[in-house]
């Protein structure tokens, strides 16, 4: 039995990083058949292409986050490296 009627949902990259709504307002998705929103159509991305002599870095996690001039910036944890190398 829950507590509360209230959840609080984590927003990502939002300006305040939760949110806490009242049991009413929330309901669960359903995602839109393509033939009926034919507009609305779910394309899958094509594959992603890379030069296979290039170095790949793979994030392990991000640190934190701020938008600067509308744009957002990253402090990334990266795999397999110390945190010396955070960036």
């Amino acid at each position: 039995m829950p507590k509360t009627d209230n959840y609080t949902v984590e927003i990502p990259f939002a300006s305040s990083s939760f949110i806490t709504v009242h049991t009413s307002l929330l309901a669960p998705w359903l995602e839109n058949p393509d033939d009926k929103f034919l507009s609305k159509t779910h394309i899958l991305p094509g594959p992603v292409t890379a030069d296979a002599e290039a170095p790949r870095y793979e994030l392990e996690h991000i640190i934190k986050h701020c938008s600067r001039k509308a744009k957002q910036q990253f402090f990334i944890k990266w795999l397999a490296y110390g945190h010396e190398h955070n960036s």
